[in-house]
């Protein structure tokens, strides 16, 4: 299993100053993330803050797929 140093509701919590590169790069990854997930017929469910991981590049990772569900396929 992978280490992840901390979450977004971690940093949102402890006010840390974000450049906008550091901003665009988050919702960037985290939107390919969750773009991966609907091309694979995957519905979260349960998406917020605390359930995106952040590695010290900003790289987010999407975790707790514990709600999720497959999307019927469209014919």
């Amino acid at each position: 299993m992978e280490f992840i140093e901390t979450d977004l509701d971690q940093i949102l919590k402890h006010k840390i100053d974000f450049t906008e590169h550091h901003m665009l790069k988050i919702i960037y990854s985290s939107l390919c993330s969750l773009s991966l997930l609907h091309e694979a017929n995957i519905m979260h469910r349960d998406l917020k803050s605390a359930n995106i991981l952040l590695n010290s590049d900003c790289s987010a990772k999407i975790c707790d797929f514990g709600l999720s569900r497959t999307m019927p396929e469209s014919s």
